[in-house]
């Protein structure tokens, strides 16, 4: 008797025509935040069973605006909006176990922080000259539009940029490819950029 039951698929329904009214931040370098429902899961196989759990993954892409806090407010907000008796709902950041190359083992956070780094920075201002001596001509900055580790490294105060020879428009497309002059440019650069980085600090 199904009637009977406390069905979460009433509370998602509410939430998902919801979510979408989240305002997102706009940020000057990097655009808006981006929000998308990528993945669902229950707690039963069958299809006659009411579940009694739910597990839904939100993919937030955060503006610098948008920090993980405020990200999460925003949800937060849309399921208090959202609320059934007798249906409890949690939001959470997605963490995973992981072991490192030591054997230290932990907690890896699913997600990228945003950063950005001023060309004004005496550290860019070489690397922009460490790159154009090592590959003959002008290379110019702009801002990456998707995630990168890298942000973990730049919250603990690790000066860092990216360099890369990849065309942002095949990035984990089912089109992926790299040019291959661009390649070995890219090695050219990397390896001029390790020499001249090699004892800054």
């Amino acid at each position: 008797m199904p009637y009977l039951g406390k069905n979460p698929f009433d509370f998602l329904g509410k939430f998902l025509t919801e979510l979408p009214k989240v305002e997102l931040a706009q940020d000057d370098i990097f655009g808006p935040s981006s929000l998308a429902v990528t993945n669902l899961s229950t707690s039963v196989k069958g299809t006659n069973v009411i579940p009694s759990e739910l597990t839904l993954f939100i993919d937030y892409r955060q503006s610098a605006k948008d920090t993980e806090e405020i990200a999460l407010a925003k949800i937060q907000a849309v399921i208090d909006r959202c609320k059934i008796d007798g249906i409890d709902v949690t939001l959470r950041p997605f963490y995973f176990p992981l072991t490192t190359y030591t054997g230290y083992q932990g907690k890896g956070y699913q997600g990228q922080y945003p950063f950005s780094v001023s060309m004004e920075e005496p550290y860019m201002q070489l690397c922009k000259k460490v790159l154009e001596d090592a590959v003959g001509h002008p290379v110019k900055a702009k801002p990456w539009a998707f995630a990168t580790d890298t942000g973990h490294y730049a919250k603990k105060g690790v000066k860092c940029l990216g360099y890369s020879p990849a065309e942002i428009r095949f990035c984990h497309t089912p089109e992926d490819q790299i040019d291959i002059k661009m390649m070995e440019e890219g090695i050219v650069g990397y390896l001029a950029l390790s020499s001249a980085l090699a004892n800054q600090e």
